[in-house]
């Protein structure tokens, strides 16, 4: 069943878990996602960034229809719309959430260019993710950690719904070893009250992403740690001869099975 995203997330906040929010970018990763959530009773999230299958209006409505069958809720959101036409696309296209990411930008230019976005998509009925501090790609070292006292006033100033925050980790593999700042999350948790995000997941460490969920994070974005998973199940498969047909199969098995993984590890798991 299709579920706004504030549903999912208000939960999460009230019960201290976190929910996985999994890159889906055809149909054999939604079908996957949707599988793992039901096999384990977990809320579902659905990241559409990384779009393969067609334009994003007709994508949208695909896996709008796969996700009004699933027998959880399911919460779809537009990821990392990098700049403000991309996230008007994304509110024309029906999603009825976007992560508007403005993250590289100077505090006060991400704040004002959130903040419009804010006002049309909420007179849109669209809710808003955004990004203070910045997770950086492949290494710790890129990121810029996020500030409570400047993410209170931000949340205050743009109106968003969701805030994605930087704590140490780093998007896609990383090339170092995770150094959480989990006294900067408790910070972070005491000055925001709308939910936490946190980006840059796979590669994290088990105990660092419980511990996360635990203290606060509500959405844990995941990717890289799926496709790799599909990847070496594929491997792993004996694809000679006809048997070459079950790739797909294989592939959906290996995303499926480390989709699970994260909902017992965020603590999702059971909780529909």
């Amino acid at each position: 069943m299709i579920t706004r995203l504030s549903e999912i997330l208000s939960a999460a906040k009230e019960g201290h878990y976190g929910v996985p929010a999994l890159s889906s970018v055809n149909e054999m990763t939604c079908r996957a996602a949707i599988k793992a959530a039901e096999d384990v009773r977990s809320p579902l999230i659905l990241l559409e960034g990384l779009i393969y299958d067609g334009g994003l209006s007709s994508f949208l409505a695909h896996q709008v229809g796969l996700c009004e069958e699933a027998k959880v809720p399911v919460a779809i959101i537009r990821d990392h719309a990098g700049t403000m036409e991309e996230s008007l696309i994304g509110v024309r296209a029906g999603f009825d959430s976007v992560m508007i990411d403005m993250s590289k930008l100077p505090y006060e230019q991400n704040r004002t260019k959130v903040a419009e976005f804010v006002y049309v998509a909420h007179a849109c009925g669209v809710e808003v993710e955004a990004e203070l501090g910045h997770v950086g790609a492949g290494s710790e070292d890129q990121s810029v950690l996020t500030i409570p006292d400047e993410a209170a006033r931000y949340v205050d100033e743009t109106g968003v719904d969701f805030l994605a925050v930087a704590i140490g980790t780093s998007h896609g593999i990383y090339q170092g070893t995770p150094r959480i700042d989990f006294e900067l999350l408790d910070e972070l948790l005491e000055a925001i009250s709308v939910p936490l995000v946190l980006h840059g997941a796979s590669g994290t460490g088990d105990d660092n992403i419980a511990r996360c969920c635990r203290q606060g994070i509500c959405k844990v974005n995941v990717a890289t740690d799926l496709f790799i998973a599909a990847r070496d199940a594929a491997q792993r498969t004996d694809l000679s001869g006809k048997n070459v047909y079950g790739i797909y199969d294989s592939i959906c098995a290996g995303f499926a099975a480390e989709a699970s993984r994260w909902m017992r590890l965020c603590g999702s798991a059971g909780r529909c």
